[in-house]
């Protein structure tokens, strides 16, 4: 999860796309996906409070088995390599302060601020940053990680409280067609890294989502930027940043969906995340995270 990855204190501190078609009619069933984001958070509480009792081997291997994490200069599944690492001390602790779920009901974000505790997770954190989990559900039902990254900073960002939406929409039923979703968001993405060569401002000028939007961009060594103060960043970050893309993916819905991939910076060799939303015909971006120092 954070640079350190819920872990870049992982060593300690060191841790424009066209309409595109469907299969078939979506149908809308009159449940809504409610049920489903609450469930989400609760995984993500259920996962936070195991971690803050366990070391982050015995947490993140029961965990994040099947997500894929930043170590090492390059991506790996959490069981394999939490397998071979040996024990530390030092506890983490977090909890999800935004959440977003997609209208399947299957597929969803959770992101909020990670201490991190020399011992025990009573003792005063001596390291700070911010976690973002992708999750899907199983076919047995439950929410499964899929990828857990983050930022790490050196102040603790203020409190706020998780901020649950008014409404939620409809659960569809049937699948868009992820295939062409898929390949569509491929090539927003690699418009995006063209344009990132030149400059991130450049990059995101086409992909920014309409104003009001809950934009959300996280950087090292810097509290998450969201809404306005996002937006800001985006047109003030004129960094030639190479992106290499790893890993896409959609929502069954087709409303949302992700890349991830690896980023080159003076030298830097770091990782990045985008989640993608769909606005009318195009894909907007609706949070990064380039765990690498920017400055």
């Amino acid at each position: 999860m954070l640079s350190f990855s819920r872990f870049s204190l992982v060593s300690w501190l060191s841790a424009a796309c066209g309409i595109l078609p469907l299969a078939g009619s979506q149908t809308v069933d009159k449940e809504t996906v409610a049920t489903d984001y609450h469930a989400l958070i609760e995984a993500q509480r259920i996962f936070a409070a195991y971690g803050g009792k366990h070391s982050v081997k015995e947490s993140f291997s029961k965990y994040l088995a099947a997500a894929y994490l930043f170590r090492d200069d390059k991506f790996v599944l959490g069981g394999p390599f939490y397998a071979a690492q040996s024990e530390r001390p030092g506890r983490l602790t977090w909890r999800p302060t935004y959440a977003r779920i997609a209208a399947s009901g299957s597929w969803g974000i959770t992101t909020g601020p990670v201490e991190f505790h020399p011992n025990s997770a009573a003792e005063p954190p001596v390291g700070y940053g911010n976690f973002v989990t992708l999750w899907q559900k199983t076919t047995a039902g439950t929410w499964q990680a899929t990828y857990d990254g983050g930022i790490s900073y050196t102040t603790p960002a203020v409190a706020v409280e998780i901020v649950h939406p008014k409404t939620f929409p409809a659960k569809l039923q049937a699948a868009a067609d992820t295939v062409a979703l898929r390949n569509s968001l491929q090539e927003a993405e690699a418009a995006f890294a063209t344009r990132a060569q030149t400059s991130l401002q450049q990059a995101y000028v086409p992909v920014l989502p309409k104003a009001g939007s809950e934009l959300r961009l996280l950087r090292e060594e810097a509290v998450p930027y969201v809404g306005a103060a996002a937006q800001r960043l985006a047109s003030e970050s004129r960094q030639a940043v190479l992106f290499r893309p790893f890993q896409t993916s959609v929502a069954p819905s087709g409303e949302l969906g992700y890349t991830l991939g690896y980023l080159d910076f003076q030298q830097q060799r770091g990782h990045y995340l985008r989640v993608w939303q769909r606005e009318g015909q195009q894909w907007k971006l609706a949070l990064e995270l380039l765990a690498a120092k920017l400055k």
